[in-house]
């Protein structure tokens, strides 16, 4: 009995770990070389054409696509995990945040169904610094 119980463990782990296009996928594209320390403080977000009044130097492009689920879909978790991203390449605020829809498709390695298709959204933004931050 313990012996499957192990082995269907190990199959269970084994198949969700092949699958693909179901959870939320980050992309950041630095644009600046430049290096910061994490941010550990709020970020600010700007969406669309909107901009920090303080001068700002681009640090990354920030692409995130929504998972299946509606806890991995949502505009607050995308723009929660766009504002983590942004703290981990040191910057404060995101710039020119747009939201789209978009058609993902998702499936199982080794599975011969055709992948699923599914409704999500596609969230993306520019990390900046403020050069205030920068010259202190």
């Amino acid at each position: 009995m313990k012996s499957f119980f192990k082995h269907g463990i190990l199959y269970m782990v084994f198949f969700l770990g092949c699958s693909y296009g179901f959870s939320i996928r980050s992309t950041v594209a630095r644009i600046s070389e430049e290096k910061y320390e994490p941010h550990t403080g709020p970020i600010d977000v700007f969406f669309e054409d909107t901009k920090p009044e303080k001068g700002y130097i681009q640090i990354a492009l920030i692409e995130l696509k929504g998972g299946r689920s509606y806890d991995e879909s949502s505009s607050d978790v995308l723009l929660k995990k766009m504002k983590e991203e942004a703290q981990k390449l040191g910057a404060d605020a995101v710039i020119n945040v747009k939201v789209a829809p978009m058609i993902r498709e998702g499936g199982y390695l080794f599975d011969e169904e055709e992948d699923e298709q599914y409704s999500t959204i596609f969230m993306t933004g520019i990390a900046v610094k403020y050069q205030t931050d920068i010259e202190q």
